[in-house]
């Protein structure tokens, strides 16, 4: 627990450095996705300034809080406990703790909605058609935090390079031309190439021998 924590912190610690990472996490990942309560109403803050597009800063990002009421005269946290989370020390890109506060959640997920399919199969009074639309229910409510974490995954992958295609191998042999040696050499037909014509020579002196024989 205190590992997804330390991830929380680190993420928000690296959004308020880096406050231009923060928009585009809005498309996987969410308040919800997070332990702490603080930690959400924190990320909920980023987001919103973000969107905005408002200065994110410590001093912000405490303002933000105050405004949504995550700070109140009888609630659980003070500006002190939000301005350590800000003030902390960066490491590593946005992206990869906001993968691993998704993980944590996905596990959760998954975790939570096996054990309640779990009951669901030892209650002796439901009926068959009522357990299997509590079951649907419970899977859809993970296939939702499983979509999130796929749409993480392609916006975080970076592409591949793409490979060389390869020419069809050919039986012919090939011409060599050294003036281009980016282009492919031709193939070329040595069985039906013939020697070249050469132009036929009159020899008037040997016609005139044997016209006289």
């Amino acid at each position: 627990m205190e590992e997804r924590l330390d991830d929380e912190r680190m993420l928000l610690a690296t959004g308020v450095t880096h406050p231009t990472t923060i928009i585009h996490l809005r498309g996987y990942l969410q308040p919800n996705d997070f332990a702490s309560a603080l930690h959400a109403g924190l990320f909920a803050c980023l987001t919103g300034l973000a969107h905005r597009n408002e200065a994110i800063d410590p001093v912000t990002v405490l303002w933000e809080s105050q405004h949504r009421r995550l700070l109140t005269p009888a609630g659980p946290y003070t500006p002190e406990q939000v301005l350590h989370v800000c003030r902390q020390a960066a490491v590593g890109e946005t992206d990869y703790w906001a993968t691993r506060v998704l993980r944590s959640s996905l596990l959760q997920a998954a975790h939570h909605q096996a054990q309640h399919i779990g009951r669901l199969t030892d209650d002796a009074s439901l009926t068959p058609h009522q357990l299997i639309t509590g079951t649907r229910r419970a899977l859809s409510d993970f296939a939702t935090v499983r979509g999130r974490w796929n749409r993480a995954q392609h916006a975080t992958a970076s592409p591949l390079p793409k490979r060389p295609r390869r020419r069809p191998p050919s039986d012919a042999p090939r011409a060599v031309s050294p003036s281009h040696p980016d282009h492919p050499p031709e193939a070329v037909d040595y069985q039906c190439r013939r020697p070249p014509r050469l132009p036929h020579r009159a020899h008037h002196g040997h016609h005139r021998d044997d016209r006289r024989q």
